[in-house]
Protein backbone atom coordinates (compact mmCIF):
# COMPACT_ATOMS: atom_id res chain seq x y z
CA UNK A 1 0.00 0.00 0.00
CA UNK A 2 1.36 3.44 -0.99
CA UNK A 3 1.37 6.09 1.74
CA UNK A 4 2.59 9.69 1.66
CA UNK A 5 3.83 11.39 4.82
CA UNK A 6 6.13 14.21 5.89
CA UNK A 7 9.88 13.93 6.29
CA UNK A 8 11.31 12.86 9.63
CA UNK A 9 14.88 13.13 10.87
CA UNK A 10 15.38 9.36 10.66
CA UNK A 11 14.72 9.52 6.90
CA UNK A 12 18.02 11.27 6.15
CA UNK A 13 20.04 8.34 4.79
CA UNK A 14 17.11 6.74 3.01
CA UNK A 15 16.25 9.98 1.22
CA UNK A 16 19.87 10.44 0.12
CA UNK A 17 19.92 6.87 -1.24
CA UNK A 18 16.56 7.30 -2.96
CA UNK A 19 17.63 10.64 -4.45
CA UNK A 20 20.79 9.14 -5.94
CA UNK A 21 18.97 6.11 -7.33
CA UNK A 22 16.05 8.04 -8.82
CA UNK A 23 18.15 10.96 -10.13
CA UNK A 24 21.39 9.28 -11.25
CA UNK A 25 22.53 12.28 -13.33
CA UNK A 26 22.00 14.68 -10.41
CA UNK A 27 23.24 12.86 -7.35
CA UNK A 28 23.62 14.66 -4.04
CA UNK A 29 26.05 14.33 -1.16
CA UNK A 30 25.10 14.32 2.49
CA UNK A 31 26.99 17.59 2.86
CA UNK A 32 25.06 19.45 0.15
CA UNK A 33 21.71 18.00 1.22
CA UNK A 34 22.39 19.28 4.73
CA UNK A 35 23.61 22.69 3.62
CA UNK A 36 21.02 23.44 0.96
CA UNK A 37 17.95 21.83 2.51
CA UNK A 38 18.17 21.02 6.22
CA UNK A 39 20.08 24.21 7.12
CA UNK A 40 18.11 26.47 4.80
CA UNK A 41 16.20 28.98 6.91
CA UNK A 42 13.15 28.25 4.72
CA UNK A 43 13.13 24.53 5.56
CA UNK A 44 9.85 23.14 6.89
CA UNK A 45 9.43 19.39 7.13
CA UNK A 46 5.72 19.86 6.46
CA UNK A 47 6.74 20.83 2.92
CA UNK A 48 8.83 17.69 2.50
CA UNK A 49 6.86 14.64 1.34
CA UNK A 50 7.99 11.02 1.36
CA UNK A 51 6.19 8.14 -0.35
CA UNK A 52 6.46 4.57 0.93
CA UNK A 53 5.24 1.20 -0.31
CA UNK A 54 4.73 -0.96 2.79
CA UNK A 55 7.71 0.71 4.44
CA UNK A 56 9.93 0.92 1.35
CA UNK A 57 10.74 4.52 0.43
CA UNK A 58 9.97 4.94 -3.27
CA UNK A 59 9.58 8.69 -3.83
CA UNK A 60 10.10 12.12 -2.31
CA UNK A 61 9.22 15.74 -3.04
CA UNK A 62 10.87 18.61 -1.22
CA UNK A 63 9.11 21.93 -1.62
CA UNK A 64 9.72 25.36 -0.22
CA UNK A 65 8.06 28.71 0.37
CA UNK A 66 10.07 31.77 1.25
CA UNK A 67 9.94 32.51 4.95
CA UNK A 68 12.56 35.22 4.53
CA UNK A 69 13.54 37.17 1.38
CA UNK A 70 16.49 35.91 -0.67
CA UNK A 71 18.28 39.15 0.21
CA UNK A 72 17.62 42.70 1.37
CA UNK A 73 15.09 44.27 -0.96
CA UNK A 74 14.07 40.97 -2.54
CA UNK A 75 10.37 40.05 -2.65
CA UNK A 76 8.98 37.45 -0.26
CA UNK A 77 7.01 35.86 -3.13
CA UNK A 78 3.99 35.30 -0.91
CA UNK A 79 1.97 33.78 -3.76
CA UNK A 80 4.64 31.30 -4.92
CA UNK A 81 5.71 27.82 -3.87
CA UNK A 82 8.72 25.92 -5.20
CA UNK A 83 9.54 22.30 -5.84
CA UNK A 84 13.23 22.17 -4.97
CA UNK A 85 13.87 18.45 -5.49
CA UNK A 86 11.73 15.57 -6.68
CA UNK A 87 12.61 11.94 -7.22
CA UNK A 88 10.69 8.70 -7.75
CA UNK A 89 11.96 5.22 -8.47
CA UNK A 90 11.26 4.53 -12.13
CA UNK A 91 9.03 1.52 -11.49
CA UNK A 92 6.88 3.66 -9.15
CA UNK A 93 6.53 6.76 -11.32
CA UNK A 94 2.96 6.06 -12.47
CA UNK A 95 1.79 5.00 -9.00
CA UNK A 96 3.58 7.55 -6.85
CA UNK A 97 4.49 10.60 -8.93
CA UNK A 98 1.03 12.11 -9.12
CA UNK A 99 0.30 11.32 -5.46
CA UNK A 100 3.33 13.34 -4.38
CA UNK A 101 2.40 16.25 -6.65
CA UNK A 102 -1.19 16.19 -5.35
CA UNK A 103 -0.02 16.22 -1.72
CA UNK A 104 2.31 19.10 -2.48
CA UNK A 105 -0.34 21.13 -4.33
CA UNK A 106 -2.81 20.64 -1.49
CA UNK A 107 -0.21 21.94 0.94
CA UNK A 108 0.50 24.98 -1.25
CA UNK A 109 -3.20 25.79 -1.51
CA UNK A 110 -3.50 25.54 2.27
CA UNK A 111 -0.66 28.07 2.53
CA UNK A 112 -2.44 30.41 0.14
CA UNK A 113 0.00 29.94 -2.73
CA UNK A 114 -1.31 30.55 -6.23
CA UNK A 115 1.73 29.76 -8.35
CA UNK A 116 4.11 26.79 -8.37
CA UNK A 117 7.58 26.66 -9.87
CA UNK A 118 9.59 23.49 -10.43
CA UNK A 119 12.48 23.89 -9.93
CA UNK A 120 14.91 26.82 -9.62
CA UNK A 121 14.52 27.96 -6.02
CA UNK A 122 17.31 30.52 -5.69
CA UNK A 123 19.87 30.45 -4.26
CA UNK A 124 19.55 26.85 -3.02
CA UNK A 125 18.57 25.09 -6.22
CA UNK A 126 20.26 21.92 -7.40
CA UNK A 127 19.30 22.04 -11.08
CA UNK A 128 17.31 24.53 -13.11
CA UNK A 129 14.88 21.83 -14.26
CA UNK A 130 14.57 18.25 -15.42
CA UNK A 131 16.99 16.89 -18.02
CA UNK A 132 15.14 16.40 -21.31
CA UNK A 133 17.36 13.53 -22.44
CA UNK A 134 17.67 11.58 -19.20
CA UNK A 135 14.38 12.18 -17.36
CA UNK A 136 11.57 12.06 -19.94
CA UNK A 137 9.29 10.34 -17.41
CA UNK A 138 9.52 13.38 -15.09
CA UNK A 139 8.75 15.77 -17.92
CA UNK A 140 5.74 13.68 -18.96
CA UNK A 141 4.50 13.57 -15.37
CA UNK A 142 4.57 17.35 -14.91
CA UNK A 143 3.08 17.95 -18.34
CA UNK A 144 0.24 15.52 -17.55
CA UNK A 145 -0.27 17.35 -14.24
CA UNK A 146 -0.96 20.60 -16.10
CA UNK A 147 2.41 22.31 -15.76
CA UNK A 148 3.85 24.52 -18.51
CA UNK A 149 7.50 24.01 -19.38
CA UNK A 150 10.31 26.44 -20.26
CA UNK A 151 13.64 25.38 -21.73
CA UNK A 152 17.21 26.18 -20.74
CA UNK A 153 20.67 24.71 -21.27
CA UNK A 154 23.93 24.27 -19.40
CA UNK A 155 27.21 25.19 -21.09
CA UNK A 156 30.86 24.51 -20.43
CA UNK A 157 34.36 25.09 -21.80
CA UNK A 158 37.61 23.10 -21.55
CA UNK A 159 40.04 25.55 -19.98
CA UNK A 160 43.07 23.43 -20.89
CA UNK A 161 42.42 24.49 -24.49
CA UNK A 162 41.56 28.11 -23.71
CA UNK A 163 43.85 31.07 -24.38
CA UNK A 164 43.02 34.75 -24.16
CA UNK A 165 41.53 35.77 -27.51
CA UNK A 166 43.45 38.17 -29.72
CA UNK A 167 42.11 41.68 -29.50
CA UNK A 168 41.03 41.62 -25.85
CA UNK A 169 43.59 44.20 -24.76
CA UNK A 170 42.63 46.46 -27.66
CA UNK A 171 38.97 46.20 -26.56
CA UNK A 172 40.04 47.02 -23.00
CA UNK A 173 41.94 50.09 -24.24
CA UNK A 174 38.96 51.36 -26.24
CA UNK A 175 36.65 50.89 -23.28
CA UNK A 176 39.01 52.84 -21.05
CA UNK A 177 38.89 55.72 -23.53
CA UNK A 178 35.12 55.75 -22.93
CA UNK A 179 35.62 55.80 -19.18
CA UNK A 180 34.85 52.09 -18.69
CA UNK A 181 37.30 49.83 -16.84
CA UNK A 182 37.18 46.07 -16.33
CA UNK A 183 38.95 45.25 -13.06
CA UNK A 184 38.89 42.78 -10.17
CA UNK A 185 36.45 43.66 -7.42
CA UNK A 186 37.88 45.90 -4.69
CA UNK A 187 36.52 47.12 -1.36
CA UNK A 188 35.77 50.48 -2.96
CA UNK A 189 33.16 48.93 -5.25
CA UNK A 190 31.45 46.43 -2.92
CA UNK A 191 28.37 48.67 -2.31
CA UNK A 192 27.95 49.34 -6.04
CA UNK A 193 28.51 45.66 -6.89
CA UNK A 194 25.78 44.62 -4.45
CA UNK A 195 23.28 47.21 -5.68
CA UNK A 196 20.20 45.27 -6.91
CA UNK A 197 18.81 48.34 -8.65
CA UNK A 198 21.51 48.25 -11.33
CA UNK A 199 19.96 46.90 -14.55
CA UNK A 200 22.41 43.99 -14.90
CA UNK A 201 21.74 42.90 -11.32
CA UNK A 202 18.82 41.53 -9.28
CA UNK A 203 18.09 40.66 -5.63
CA UNK A 204 18.60 36.97 -6.45
CA UNK A 205 22.00 37.64 -7.96
CA UNK A 206 22.99 39.89 -5.06
CA UNK A 207 22.15 37.05 -2.67
CA UNK A 208 24.51 34.76 -4.57
CA UNK A 209 27.26 37.38 -4.87
CA UNK A 210 27.06 38.19 -1.16
CA UNK A 211 27.09 34.54 -0.04
CA UNK A 212 30.04 33.65 -2.24
CA UNK A 213 32.09 36.61 -1.05
CA UNK A 214 31.29 35.81 2.58
CA UNK A 215 32.32 32.16 2.22
CA UNK A 216 35.15 32.49 -0.31
CA UNK A 217 36.52 35.93 0.64
CA UNK A 218 38.00 35.93 -2.85
CA UNK A 219 37.87 39.27 -4.69
CA UNK A 220 39.91 37.90 -7.61
CA UNK A 221 37.01 35.57 -8.42
CA UNK A 222 34.97 38.64 -9.40
CA UNK A 223 35.50 40.92 -12.38
CA UNK A 224 33.51 44.13 -12.65
CA UNK A 225 33.01 46.79 -15.31
CA UNK A 226 32.89 50.27 -13.79
CA UNK A 227 31.96 53.70 -15.13
CA UNK A 228 31.62 56.90 -13.12
CA UNK A 229 31.52 54.96 -9.83
CA UNK A 230 28.82 52.56 -11.03
CA UNK A 231 29.24 48.85 -11.58
CA UNK A 232 27.63 48.31 -14.98
CA UNK A 233 28.57 44.67 -15.44
CA UNK A 234 30.06 41.78 -13.50
CA UNK A 235 30.98 38.12 -13.55
CA UNK A 236 31.89 35.71 -10.76
CA UNK A 237 33.12 32.13 -10.52
CA UNK A 238 33.41 29.55 -7.76
CA UNK A 239 30.51 28.33 -5.66
CA UNK A 240 31.18 26.89 -2.18
CA UNK A 241 27.86 25.01 -2.42
CA UNK A 242 28.71 23.53 -5.79
CA UNK A 243 32.14 23.73 -7.44
CA UNK A 244 35.13 26.08 -7.85
CA UNK A 245 34.60 25.61 -11.61
CA UNK A 246 31.07 27.00 -11.58
CA UNK A 247 30.76 30.14 -13.71
CA UNK A 248 28.28 32.98 -13.26
CA UNK A 249 26.17 34.97 -12.68
CA UNK A 250 27.35 37.16 -15.54
CA UNK A 251 25.69 40.28 -16.89
CA UNK A 252 26.11 43.70 -18.46
CA UNK A 253 23.64 46.58 -18.38
CA UNK A 254 21.66 46.54 -21.60
CA UNK A 255 22.45 50.21 -22.27
CA UNK A 256 26.16 49.35 -22.50
CA UNK A 257 25.93 46.11 -24.45
CA UNK A 258 27.56 45.88 -27.86
CA UNK A 259 30.75 47.63 -26.72
CA UNK A 260 32.72 44.48 -25.90
CA UNK A 261 32.36 44.78 -22.12
CA UNK A 262 31.01 41.25 -21.78
CA UNK A 263 33.77 39.86 -23.96
CA UNK A 264 36.47 41.42 -21.77
CA UNK A 265 34.77 40.39 -18.51
CA UNK A 266 34.45 36.83 -19.74
CA UNK A 267 38.05 36.61 -20.95
CA UNK A 268 39.41 37.98 -17.67
CA UNK A 269 37.31 35.53 -15.69
CA UNK A 270 38.32 32.49 -17.76
CA UNK A 271 42.00 33.49 -17.67
CA UNK A 272 41.85 33.74 -13.87
CA UNK A 273 40.19 30.33 -13.66
CA UNK A 274 42.81 28.80 -15.96
CA UNK A 275 45.63 30.34 -13.93
CA UNK A 276 44.31 28.42 -10.92
CA UNK A 277 44.65 25.18 -12.93
CA UNK A 278 40.90 24.67 -13.05
CA UNK A 279 40.15 22.20 -15.83
CA UNK A 280 36.71 23.40 -16.89
CA UNK A 281 34.35 26.31 -16.54
CA UNK A 282 30.64 25.54 -16.52
CA UNK A 283 27.40 27.41 -16.04
CA UNK A 284 24.39 25.71 -14.54
CA UNK A 285 21.89 27.25 -16.88
CA UNK A 286 21.33 29.88 -19.54
CA UNK A 287 18.83 30.46 -22.31
CA UNK A 288 21.67 30.11 -24.80
CA UNK A 289 20.12 32.89 -26.88
CA UNK A 290 20.54 36.65 -27.18
CA UNK A 291 23.67 38.63 -26.46
CA UNK A 292 24.94 36.34 -23.69
CA UNK A 293 24.55 33.23 -25.85
CA UNK A 294 26.60 34.88 -28.61
CA UNK A 295 29.36 35.86 -26.18
CA UNK A 296 29.53 32.34 -24.70
CA UNK A 297 29.68 30.57 -28.03
CA UNK A 298 32.26 32.99 -29.41
CA UNK A 299 34.45 32.29 -26.37
CA UNK A 300 34.28 28.55 -27.01
CA UNK A 301 31.52 27.39 -24.67
CA UNK A 302 29.51 24.43 -25.94
CA UNK A 303 26.02 23.29 -25.06
CA UNK A 304 25.72 20.65 -22.36
CA UNK A 305 22.46 19.41 -20.93
CA UNK A 306 18.98 20.55 -21.93
CA UNK A 307 16.48 21.24 -19.14
CA UNK A 308 12.78 21.90 -18.73
CA UNK A 309 11.56 23.81 -15.70
CA UNK A 310 7.86 24.04 -14.97
CA UNK A 311 5.27 26.50 -13.72
CA UNK A 312 1.59 26.15 -12.84
CA UNK A 313 -1.20 28.34 -11.54
CA UNK A 314 -3.26 26.60 -8.82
Amino acid sequence: MITVRNYEGKDFNNVINLWNESLPYDTVSKLLFTRKILLDCNFDRNNFFVAEDDGKMCGFLYSCVRLVPADAGAPLEEDTGYIVAFGVLKEYMEKVGMQLISAFEARMKALGRKKIKATGFSPAYFTQGFDEDHYPEYIKLFTDAGYEGAHSISMDIDLTKYVKPAGIEEKRRRLKEEGIEVIPLSHEYIPAFLDPSEPFNSPGWVAQFRRRLLLNNDFESVRIAVKDGRVIGAVIFGDPDSSPERFGPFGVNSEYQGKGIGTVLLADCLCEMKSRTLHNSWMQWTSGTGASGTVYKRAGFTEGRHFVNFIKEI
